[in-house]
């Protein structure tokens, strides 16, 4: 209780020697029981506060509309944004670069040259990296088959198969 006592001396002196600094430089301190009797607190008269009420209103609404022409504006400047077709360059497109396509193609003779194995090369169909064969006037590739002969290389110039694990070669002459 005595530690309760002793703060609330020093709080009281504390507020004493406040008081005496006011005095000292003719400040009122605020008194919190109420209004002092020397200066009653004034009232608001009803047309302050209908002229106080206006102005908040008036506030409000310009806002409001300050705000509804910003927003306004910003979304019509999307619409424009949007509608517009987009800037193009326009370049001239050039022809991609074909290499040149060479073909071994025989002489032709009356009577065509059968090779053992009963396959005549017709002619051969070189386009850049690959190589076609035109054999029995059918189109084949490396890797494919014709009644069992296996074709392995195709070159400008000579077809080479295998068959049985015999190598053969066709050309053209």
């Amino acid at each position: 209780m005595s530690i309760i006592n002793e703060a609330l001396k020093k709080t009281q002196t504390r507020l004493e020697s406040t008081k005496k600094i006011f005095k000292q430089n003719a400040v009122q301190p605020i008194q919190k029981e109420g209004p002092s009797k020397e200066a009653p607190l004034k009232e608001n008269h009803p047309k302050e506060k209908t002229a106080w009420l206006w102005i908040t209103v008036s506030v409000i609404i310009i806002s409001f509309l300050g705000s509804a022409v910003v927003f306004a504006l910003f979304i019509t400047s999307e619409n424009r944004l949007t509608t517009k077709p987009p800037a193009i360059e326009v370049k001239e497109l050039k022809p991609a670069e074909q290499k040149p396509v060479t073909t071994a193609v025989p002489k032709r003779s009356p009577a065509k040259k059968k090779s053992e194995l009963g396959l005549v090369l017709n002619g051969i169909i070189t386009t850049g990296k690959d190589n076609t064969a035109l054999i029995n006037d059918s189109i084949y590739k490396v890797g494919d088959e014709i009644d069992g002969i296996r074709i392995t290389k195709i070159t400008a110039e000579k077809v080479e198969v295998l068959y049985k694990g015999k190598f053969y070669t066709l050309t053209t002459k």
